[in-house]
């Protein structure tokens, strides 16, 4: 489902996402979409620090 949101954006940036999603064939709102899933994704991996070293299916057991 879509939901529409609307912005006010600096003129500049506007077109610079304009001409960005054309050059990858994408439309203005799904180029814009991606962008902001990216930078959720990048905050995300902010808060929650970088991965371990060892996933859970790696990391040695722990004895009780």
């Amino acid at each position: 489902m879509l939901k529409q949101l609307n912005v006010n954006l600096p003129a500049q940036l506007v077109r610079e996402c304009k001409h960005a999603a054309i050059d990858v064939d994408q439309s203005l709102s799904a180029f814009v979409a991606d962008a902001l899933r990216q930078h959720l994704d990048h905050l995300r991996g902010l808060r929650d620090g970088p991965p371990s070293s060892q996933s859970p299916a790696t990391a040695p057991a722990r004895s009780a």
